[in-house]
């Protein structure tokens, strides 16, 4: 997924679920823009790695799901 891609979505705020839908790559920035977003679900995917920044200034971001992705790595550089 692409930097900014939800950037102009400013009023999806609460839910994003993304699961199975074969994304293999987040990059930093993507989630700019989604500043209320509570609740990603990223699940069924093929994750392999993360960076660190990808959830950066996700303040109010409190459920996380990666299950069943490859993620291997977090890279925090």
């Amino acid at each position: 997924i692409e930097p900014y891609a939800f950037l102009d979505l400013k009023r999806l705020n609460l839910k994003l679920k993304l699961n199975n839908f074969k994304i293999s790559n987040i990059r930093q920035n993507t989630f700019i823009g989604l500043n209320q977003l509570k609740s990603l679900n990223l699940n069924f995917n093929r994750l392999s790695s993360l960076n660190n920044l990808t959830f950066e200034h996700r303040n109010e971001l409190n459920e996380l799901n990666l299950e069943k992705n490859f993620i291997k790595e977090i890279d925090t550089h």
